[in-house]
């Protein structure tokens, strides 16, 4: 019966539109066909089921025979970040009664973790935690079969204002993000050639207390206090330097490049865990 549901709930998104008759995905693109496509993906995903023995987390499960699983494709909220147990649940709930496991290009990372699509009997998991707002998309070739649709998903999620991209933030904030993420020679030894820069284009005062910058992976920088006037640049370096609250310069301090050059995504959370803004390049 859910896969039934879930079915006809496809048909209504490859139609443009949700149940309530508000356009989800613009016409001529192709998440439509992409999304219409999930019970295929699902059906053809069934061939042995595992018991699932504890929820590490959103993006990753131990299996009755210890085996670890990190989910392909997508990253949700680390522990101490809002919608972390939001995403720990709904990981719990989908699984609790056994999941399909289908493999990409690359087995295993390397923590020695299974990379796998998760599915139950009407489910793809992975896509399912990304629809709901409580994952993002995180691409890491060659591991990249279903990433077209769980783009897809993704826009469908911030387009309908769900977790991590909830209302709150497009109300109160006006703001830019730029990623300076090919620093001159070579990003090892130039690590403040790497940078990111946020401008408040809005006409109201920005405090950024306590606001996290991240990227697709786990790099996390959390400001301090930081007030951004109308028109007011702050630049992030990746490297090492003095803070100056005058000029808008902060540095990251990490060991390593932040940034990858060929494709990254850098997301923007307010002190409530919601999206401010988020940029992909290159």
């Amino acid at each position: 019966m859910r896969f039934a549901i879930l079915l006809v709930i496809a048909l209504v998104l490859v139609s443009g539109c949700s149940i309530t008759g508000k356009p989800i995905i613009d016409k001529g693109s192709d998440c439509d066909s992409l999304i219409g496509s999930l019970p295929e993906i699902i059906a053809e995903n069934q061939e042995r089921a595992v018991s699932v023995a504890r929820i590490v987390d959103g993006d990753t499960i131990e299996l009755a025979n210890g085996d670890t699983v990190r989910f392909i494709g997508i990253n949700t909220p680390e522990k101490d970040f809002r919608f972390y147990s939001e995403a720990k649940s709904l990981t719990k709930e989908l699984t609790v009664g056994g999941v399909y496991l289908a493999r990409d290009e690359v087995d295993k990372d390397q923590y020695n973790r299974l990379l796998r699509y998760v599915f139950t009997e009407d489910t793809f998991v992975n896509a399912e935690l990304v629809r709901q707002g409580y994952a993002v998309v995180y691409e890491v070739p060659p591991n990249t079969k279903y990433a077209s649709l769980l783009r897809c998903v993704q826009e469908d999620a911030k387009q309908n204002h769900r977790g991590i991209w909830g209302m709150q933030s497009l109300n109160n904030y006006s703001v830019s993000l730029e990623v300076n993420y090919d620093a001159p020679g070579n990003d090892l030894e130039n690590l403040n050639g790497e940078f990111v820069k946020i401008t408040n284009t809005g006409e109201l005062d920005v405090w950024m207390e306590d606001w996290i910058i991240k990227d697709q992976a786990r790099h996390t920088y959390k400001f301090g206090t930081i007030l951004l006037k109308p028109g007011e640049t702050l630049t992030l370096y990746t490297g090492a330097g003095s803070d100056d609250a005058i000029k808008k310069e902060l540095y990251w301090y990490s060991e390593e490049p932040i940034w990858n050059n060929d494709g990254d995504t850098a997301f923007l959370f307010d002190s409530n865990g919601y999206v401010v803004t988020e940029t992909s390049f290159p």
